[in-house]
């Protein structure tokens, strides 16, 4: 029967396999998605139709592309280590605005 019908040989699906990680707000990763794409921006562009507002990260193989954010809960860009005080460690601060206050 083979010998008589005639299948079309399966094209191999165009461009690099790029990899977009849906992230949960727990930071934990909820969904990856394959986007095919010849190149890093038309990958971009699809990745922001899928993300669906969620925080995501592009990637190409062991290379990071680029960073898709949530409109509604930015995510820190940069972090500082605020400096050692001379309070003893069991003394109880809260902040009220930028100014810590010390509970009593």
């Amino acid at each position: 029967m083979a010998d008589i019908l005639k299948f079309r040989a399966r094209q191999p699906p165009s461009g690099s396999a790029y990899r977009l990680y849906r992230f949960a707000t727990d930071g934990s990763v909820r969904e990856t998605v394959v986007i095919r794409s010849r190149t890093d921006a038309v990958a971009l562009r699809k990745a922001h139709r899928l993300a669906d507002g969620t925080r995501s990260e592009l990637w190409l193989n062991e290379r990071f592309v680029d960073h898709i954010l949530q409109t509604a809960h930015p995510v820190a860009v940069s972090i500082r280590v605020l400096p050692d005080s001379d309070r003893p460690a069991n003394a109880k601060t809260r902040l009220v605005g930028k100014n810590p206050v010390k509970s009593e």
